[in-house]
């Protein structure tokens, strides 16, 4: 977790490999419940692949193993991990083509199969949920989730917590508040995720998160420069697919009747994904 959170995508995914073909070996040893930690394990790592897959664009190779990822939590009987990894396919599937109504019923799905126990699968889930709604303009729900998801935070056990950060609350605070228009509120998020965040991922999406409140206040030429200055300064090595698609979510902020998307201008082929401009 480490790597993926520090290290470019690629190197990240070349270390996994070896992991899961290790365990792999381990599984067809393994008979009976002694198979049952094996199995949780491989959920974890498959879903850190998938994770990592994701980043890389390799979207029909995620699916499948988000579905491996899916089909060994359930056989390990751990109702934590079955949350989490459903919890963590929510999340990711904003960064995937899927449609943030999807994203939302792959969210409430996994709600309801955590019921009243809080766990950090639920709390993905719930990040899911109002990032979502938040890109779809539904401001006031994005926020009662956020809210929600706020009240949670502090509530998961010892042993529950995985993959989720520190961070992980005021970097989902950024992305929902630059799209509801609390624009200090948005600011206090990103300051403290650009401050605090192991991961140069996050540090970059919530500058990108600046961007699209930039966009939807009308500052169109302001966004767009700063989208490609954040591209810019990434490393080729380090721009994973979830900064590149985070930047095409400015674009997509700036309305079509700006003068900043007029042919001949920055944003004039905003349909053609960033990474290849």
């Amino acid at each position: 977790m480490h790597a993926v959170l520090t290290r470019p995508t690629a190197e990240a995914r070349d270390g996994l490999i070896v992991d899961l073909a290790a365990l792999h070996r381990q599984l067809e040893r393994a008979e009976g419940k002694s198979a049952s930690d094996p199995r949780r394990v491989s959920a974890w790592l498959s879903a850190l692949h998938a994770n990592v897959l994701t980043r890389s664009a390799d979207y029909n190779a995620a699916r499948r193993w988000w579905a491996t990822a899916r089909h060994a939590a359930d056989a390990s009987g751990d109702m934590d991990m079955r949350v989490w990894v459903r919890g963590a396919e929510a999340t990711f599937g904003l960064y995937a083509p899927r449609s943030p109504r999807s994203v939302v019923t792959l969210a409430s799905t996994t709600r309801r199969l955590a019921g009243h126990r809080i766990s950090a699968g639920l709390m993905c889930a719930m990040s899911a949920e109002a990032q979502a709604l938040a890109a779809l303009g539904q401001s006031a729900d994005a926020e009662r989730v956020l809210d929600e998801l706020a009240g949670s935070c502090g509530r998961v056990g010892d042993g529950q917590g995985y993959g989720w950060l520190d961070d992980s609350l005021w970097y989902v605070r950024s992305w929902v508040f630059s799209y509801t228009g609390r624009d200090q509120a948005a600011a206090d998020a990103r300051d403290r995720v650009i401050a605090s965040s192991p991961s140069y991922q996050n540090v970059a999406n919530a500058r990108l998160h600046e961007a699209i409140s930039m966009a939807r206040q009308g500052g169109s030429s302001a966004a767009l420069r700063q989208a490609a200055e954040v591209v810019s300064d990434t490393e080729p090595a380090y721009r994973s697919h979830m900064i590149l698609r985070t930047a095409e979510r400015v674009l997509d902020a700036v309305p079509a009747d700006q003068p900043a998307c007029r042919p001949g201008t920055p944003g004039a082929d905003r349909r053609r994904p960033l990474a290849q401009r």
